[in-house]
């Protein structure tokens, strides 16, 4: 059985709330609040798109005038990829940089056309990859992994098609967060 966008929203909504009234049940703390964040990928855009670049220093002074707490990277920019796992250097590099500015990398952007691929090799070696990104997300001290599907639809035949294969990437994806805390 396939479901709408719309359906699947409503279910990942209801989803969510159920979490959240399990986890009270259970007399867990309130979910944490929180501060505002700034997104780096619009900053890599418009340099990409309209030419318009930004240094590094005076987005995140920006940040810090206007209030926000924290940061989303964004994957190669403004230079280069993620540091994996276990480059502790270019990790520590990477805090100490935004810790200057009084700001804590709270999340990143994971990307994810294959988490939807009709190929299953594919989808696997995502679920692989994310992984490795829950792994760098509690060395950089992020919460949460920001995720953009995009791309087409791999394969699928249609979108109905292409939304049932990211449910059970998200399954897969939400079990190994959990495990890992």
């Amino acid at each position: 059985m396939h479901s709408t966008r719309r359906e699947f929203l409503q279910q990942s909504a209801l989803g969510a709330g159920a979490i959240l009234a399990a986890r009270k049940a259970q007399g867990d703390p309130s979910p944490k609040k929180w501060a505002m964040g700034i997104g780096l990928n619009g900053f890599m855009s418009s340099g990409e798109d309209f030419h318009k670049s930004y240094p590094l220093w005076e987005i995140l002074s920006f940040a810090v005038e206007q209030g926000f707490k924290g940061v989303e990277l964004v994957e190669g920019w403004p230079q280069g990829g993620y540091p994996k796992a276990e480059e502790t250097k270019r990790i520590r590099a990477l805090r100490d940089l935004y810790d200057k500015y009084g700001l804590r990398i709270y999340t990143f952007q994971n990307g994810g056309g294959d988490a939807h691929a009709a190929d299953q090799e594919r989808r696997k070696r995502w679920i692989t990859g994310f992984r490795e990104r829950i792994q760098l997300a509690k060395a950089l001290g992020c919460d949460f992994i920001g995720f953009w599907p995009g791309g087409g639809l791999e394969g699928n035949a249609d979108v109905d098609e292409a939304i049932g294969r990211l449910v059970g990437s998200f399954r897969e994806a939400a079990a190994l967060s959990a495990d890992a805390g």
